[in-house]
């Protein structure tokens, strides 16, 4: 649902409606729409509105003598685990990636959940000149487990994990020989346990020899950056979605379409024939009898070796879907499927262009200037890479805003100097992502194809929206014009 806000102040002429995207603003009161405390509006623009409704999860707004109170999920900061500038930033704050921050004046997060927790409150909209607009008043107590809505991955996106992370290297550069993605030759002991996304379900198997049991032609592709590109032979799998069935008589048996799973999560454990020892040393004397150089135990690549067992289907961690592109093909327009994925990163300019560059006045001349090696790293699908247009696009937008702002309002720009900014786009599979995959992490197996929305991860303000994507309760960028502030 687009450009949507919910009402939290009635007056004789005007309204004052919460928005995701800019926040508190003011609307004139238009009699032939029934307006109360608590209503989901539509805006069209700054003088017009309709009712309208939410379909957030875990989000329910009401009012009660004449206040206006949200029944939602937040999370709160392990203050402990915080350096002190961003300790004394985030102390008495929660919060919310539909409100934002949220003050918590009497730590009811803290007295009822555990540092880093999603939990269930009750807020009170309580507008005060810390730009701030809601209160936490209660905790709301599960009767059943925690809901599925906790386990999503854009609780990570919280402003003190964001910056935790910013001068953190990820997991697979800091302890490259301790996992498989970095290590191709580290065998996967028993049980191995990861998570991770099919990116592609009828992949051509390099290592395919009909000599060994078990070798198939055609498998699917589970990737994580920990455990990195593992087989799944889904061709031999039972029991899944859309069942279907093959053969006849005893020959019988269920499988389902690969297709289906592409661009599915999962669960999954690695089973490793190197740690089964018998098994091991029958493939090494094949091997050995077929001529393969590389049999000595422990030089195989892992890829090679092991392949994805006990998989179970969980929600997307990231908001996935399966989409055609067309590739040209032996002088033929074909269509293939392939997936693309929604990710959000902080904006770090030092990864995009060195600091010599940005004194360059023509884009087209700096354009070439640009890192080609620019790139963010995403906790789910490691690192992701970013060509010199899209990292264009994002550095131009965000100088041209700020260039507005110091014009428009000099103490906003002043205020905003150290406002981390997040960038949201779509994320592609690329074409060469199985030879990258040999390279991970010098080399990602995705690209940035295209950027959403660049926003203030503080408020929520936007610099940047892109005219054919518009995200849930963000509204149209000249209502920025009647923002109200205290």
């Amino acid at each position: 649902m687009n450009n949507v806000g919910f009402v939290c102040e009635i007056q004789y002429s005007k309204i004052r409606v919460f928005t995701k995207a800019y926040k508190l603003i003011e609307l004139p009161f238009l009699p032939r729409v029934s307006v109360r405390l608590g209503d989901w509006l539509e805006i069209f623009n700054k003088n017009s509105y309709n009712s309208s409704y939410s379909i957030l999860p875990y989000f329910n707004v009401w009012s009660e003598d004449d206040d206006v109170f949200i029944q939602l999920l937040i999370t709160g900061p392990n203050l402990s685990a915080l350096s002190k500038a961003v300790f004394d930033k985030y102390q008495g704050l929660v919060w919310s990636p539909h409100l934002q921050l949220i003050r918590d004046p009497n730590s009811v997060y803290h007295r009822n959940f555990q540092s880093d927790e999603v939990g269930e409150v009750v807020v009170k909209y309580a507008p005060s000149s810390d730009g701030k607009f809601f209160e936490v008043i209660r905790a709301v107590q599960w009767l059943d487990k925690e809901p599925e809505e906790t386990k999503k991955g854009y609780w990570r996106m919280a402003p003190w994990i964001m910056e935790k992370l910013e001068d953190v290297a990820p997991i697979y550069e800091l302890c490259p020989e301790e996992l498989i993605s970095t290590n191709r030759v580290k065998k996967a002991l028993f049980e191995t346990h990861t998570t991770g996304i099919c990116i592609h379900h009828e992949f051509k198997n390099p290592f395919f020899n009909k000599n060994i049991k078990g070798s198939q032609r055609m498998i699917a592709l589970l990737w994580s950056p920990l455990t990195g590109l593992t087989q799944w032979k889904i061709y031999n799998q039972e029991l899944y979605e859309t069942p279907q069935v093959f053969g006849s008589g005893k020959s019988k048996k269920l499988s389902m379409n690969p297709l289906l799973q592409l661009g599915e999560w999962f669960t999954y454990n690695l089973n490793d024939n190197r740690v089964r020892r018998t098994k091991t040393r029958h493939c090494e004397f094949l091997l050995q009898q077929l001529g393969d150089p590389l049999v000595q135990d422990g030089r195989r690549a892992t890829f090679k070796t092991a392949y994805a067992t006990k998989v179970f289907h969980i929600d997307h961690v990231k908001p996935t879907k399966r989409i055609e592109i067309g590739r040209c093909r032996y002088g033929e327009e074909v269509k293939e499927n392939t997936i693309e994925i929604e990710c959000s990163f902080q904006f770090q300019h030092s990864l995009l262009e060195d600091e010599a560059n940005r004194s360059v006045k023509d884009w087209a001349t700096r354009e070439r200037g640009l890192r080609v090696d620019a790139h963010f790293n995403d906790f789910d699908l490691g690192k992701i890479e970013i060509y010199p247009q899209v990292a264009r696009l994002i550095i131009e937008k965000i100088e041209n805003f700020r260039e507005e702002l110091k014009k428009s309002s000099p103490e906003e720009y002043q205020l905003r100097q150290k406002d981390m900014i997040v960038v949201r786009g779509a994320v592609h599979l690329l074409d060469n992502f199985f030879a990258n995959s040999k390279r991970f992490p010098d080399c990602g197996l995705f690209f940035l194809k295209a950027v959403y929305t660049i926003a203030y991860h503080r408020d929520g303000k936007v610099i940047y929206q892109n005219p054919e994507e518009k995200n849930d309760m963000e509204v149209l960028k000249d209502l920025s014009k009647i923002q109200v502030k205290f």
